[in-house]
């Protein structure tokens, strides 16, 4: 009973345990000059999430080893000193050889270019450009955008006002000439892929800085896109900066959440019918030059909170959806303050607890660094649970033998994902599942909880 206990007291010592979480900072590196994007995946195939980041003034592309899947990394690794303007940083797997590779968009050069994960651990290749003719090409992201099951490019173009997209012909990273979405936005910002409509496909969100515009474009099929489709109205958003896509009211579609440069916050739009209709939400917060967000739920109280940080004011903090619905605590609190020029977060499992931390890049301290989230799933119950797993590791089956009664099994991957849910059952067939960490979590009749990492070969 001891997790419905903690579940009650968090219910109703709400803005009590919201002041009372505290961050602590693990600083990964301190050459990153102006960085201004950051990334988490795992790149050298060990199971645990590795760090990538993009600085503007050093041109630089790097990676940081999680050497031991607790977030204590190695020495930054340059992956390119070639990016001129380096300002966005993504990673997949471009040529579906099975390991990681990673993207990035600069500026300076009008480029957008892949470097290929040679061995999968992490040796990268030299850069394969995918265009050099966007103007000032200011983010990039990466969807199956023409359904056809490999890795597509989505880009945008800040001078030009283009939201673009290319289209991975062979399956294994070479790249076709640019397919035009838009030319409609005025200084584009930010793109984004998902499924908004709920029809199966990925659309695509863009934001623009100087028209004030957070639009999506609709995949009519095959990476064919409608015109822009409104998500904000005009007087929502001044200077939109990064919009993200998130489930922010439980409803089981995506919403839409931005940061917002000018304006000084951030808000959200609520998908009304899941087919990307959209009602506008205003989050009242004063932060200075927000130019990136990211979700995750804090609290762990099961909905999504969001994380923000501030370029003038130095820190990054979050601020709590109070009722799951999307209404959000009146305070903020602080994750950090000890950063100049807070640029870019990202939400991931850095130490592979199964409760997600936030990672950082900052442009006047040249810091990349991540923040311990101290909460940490079904540790309240191991004391009352008597179980053994066997064998672990395992590329089959997991036994599970238990003292109580167990009513349901789950597992997830390292960003808190439900992979399986099973009911009355002492058996995991994980055999379909890739190698890696995963988090077993076993529930008992008398509602105790134990979460343990297991290690799937």
């Amino acid at each position: 009973m001891t997790r419905f206990l903690l579940l009650i007291l968090l219910l109703s010592c709400n803005g009590q345990i919201f002041s009372q979480i505290e961050f602590s900072e693990h600083i990964i590196s301190t050459n990153a000059d102006d960085a201004r994007s950051v990334y988490a995946l795992d790149l050298d195939d060990d199971g645990d999430l590795d760090v990538m980041s993009a600085s503007f003034e050093d041109d630089k592309i790097a990676w940081y080893e999680n050497l031991n899947g607790l977030g204590d990394f190695g020495n930054e690794q340059v992956i390119s000193l070639n990016a001129d303007g380096a300002g966005s940083v993504f990673s997949a797997d471009m040529d579906g050889d099975g390991d990681n590779d990673v993207i990035s968009a600069s500026m300076n050069d009008n480029k957008v270019a892949w470097y290929r994960n040679l061995d999968g651990l992490g040796t990268f290749g030299e850069e394969q450009i995918i265009t050099s003719t966007l103007n000032e090409a200011i983010a990039v992201f990466v969807a199956d955008l023409d359904g056809d099951g490999d890795m597509d490019v989505l880009s945008a173009s800040y001078l030009n006002n283009k939201v673009v997209w290319f289209q991975n012909t062979d399956s294994e990273g070479t790249f076709g000439e640019e397919i035009i979405i838009s030319v409609h936005t005025d200084a584009p910002w930010n793109v984004h892929a998902a499924d908004i409509d709920g029809d199966g496909d990925n659309d695509v969100i863009s934001t623009s800085f100087d028209d004030s515009k957070v639009v999506w474009y609709e995949n009519e099929g095959d990476g064919v896109f409608s015109s822009e489709i409104s998500i904000s109205d005009p007087g929502n958003v001044v200077s939109p900066t990064q919009a993200i896509t998130v489930d922010m009211d439980g409803d089981g579609d995506l919403d839409v959440v931005a940061s917002d440069a000018s304006a000084g916050g951030m808000e959200w739009w609520e998908n009304t019918n899941g087919q990307g209709d959209f009602e506008w939400h205003w989050i009242p917060q004063s932060v200075i030059f927000p130019y990136s967000i990211a979700t995750m739920d804090i609290d762990l109280d099961g909905d999504k909170d969001i994380v923000i940080p501030s370029m003038e004011d130095d820190f990054i903090a979050w601020y709590e959806n109070d009722d799951g619905m999307g209404t959000f605590h009146s305070d903020r609190a602080y994750i950090t303050e000890n950063t100049i020029g807070a640029f870019s977060v990202f939400a991931a499992d850095i130490d592979g607890d199964g409760v997600s931390d936030i990672l950082s890049g900052s442009r006047y301290d040249d810091k990349i660094a991540w923040y311990r989230n101290p909460l940490t799933l079904g540790t309240e119950s191991f004391d009352s649970i008597n179980f053994l797993m066997s064998p672990v590791p395992t590329k089959d089956v997991i036994n599970i033998l238990s003292e109580t009664r167990i009513s349901k099994v789950e597992i997830r991957n390292t960003l808190g994902q439900l992979i399986e849910s099973k009911s009355n059952s002492t058996t995991l067939d994980v055999s379909s599942l890739t190698s890696g960490n995963y988090f077993v979590s076993i529930h008992t009749e008398v509602g105790d909880v134990v979460t343990k990492r297991i290690v799937i070969e």
